[in-house]
């Protein structure tokens, strides 16, 4: 087995974890059958192994790029759907490798405009697909927290550490207060808004939740984030 089916493999586990999430609760989706996750492939071998699959769950790149992997796929399989991965925080922010967190998104002035905007232009783009009825789901990042909370290191909270202990009423310190409050009054919240300012641009689409089930959950729920309206399916 090569390197490429292996991983494919593995990502199916993966994908066939959010299909059966969904399905369980939302019968209407059980029409998905197999996905895979996949980076926008280089390679026609690559593109066609894809093409064998129901649909795809992919990261959004550049629209025209990634568009015009998604045509070629979909002139091999006309049925073929896809999921697309927004990941518009990028050099906005204070987390790792500037990347914008669920504070900034409350706190740093510009950063919730530009993630909406980011997310309005990405949803918009689907018009450069031959069939944008084809794009049937979102994701707003992956193995969350890790990308919009909680990082390595306490860095991502000092920034707003005034701010933060002022709402709160005591000092910010290091423990799972701090943690289970930024979930219940930033994470969640910021998350929410962004999963309905998707569902209000693409109200056809289905958006999922990725969590990434080994990272220590900052203290919220997952039926806080995964249910209707806005967010009906879970990947992982």
């Amino acid at each position: 087995m090569t390197a490429l089916r292996i991983r494919w493999a593995c990502a199916l586990l993966i994908l066939l974890t959010a299909v059966s999430t969904v399905t369980a609760a939302y019968p209407e989706y059980m029409a998905l059958g197999h996905g895979v996750y996949a980076d926008p492939p280089s390679r026609r071998e690559a593109l066609l192994e894809i093409a064998r699959f129901d649909w795809v769950y992919i990261p959004h790149g550049r629209p025209q790029t990634t568009a015009d992997v998604i045509n070629e796929i979909l002139r091999h399989n006309p049925d073929f759907k896809v999921v697309y991965s927004l990941r518009p925080t990028h050099h906005l922010g204070t987390g790792r490798a500037g990347l914008a967190t669920c504070l900034d998104y409350w706190y740093k002035e510009g950063v919730r405009e530009a993630i909406h905007q980011r997310i309005e232009d990405t949803v918009n783009a689907r018009s450069l697909l031959d069939k944008p009825e084809a794009l049937f789901g979102w994701v707003f990042w992956e193995e969350m927290p890790m990308y919009f909370a909680r990082q390595r290191t306490f860095d991502w909270i000092e920034p707003y550490r005034e701010q933060i202990a002022a709402e709160m009423g005591r000092s910010v310190e290091d423990d799972r207060e701090l943690y289970a409050w930024v979930a219940e009054h930033k994470y969640v919240p910021a998350l929410e808004a962004i999963h309905k300012h998707v569902h209000e641009l693409h109200p056809e689409a289905v958006i999922f939740y990725h969590r990434h089930p080994n990272l220590a959950p900052i203290g919220y729920e997952l039926g806080d984030i995964v249910g209707y309206p806005w967010c009906q399916g879970l990947v992982g």
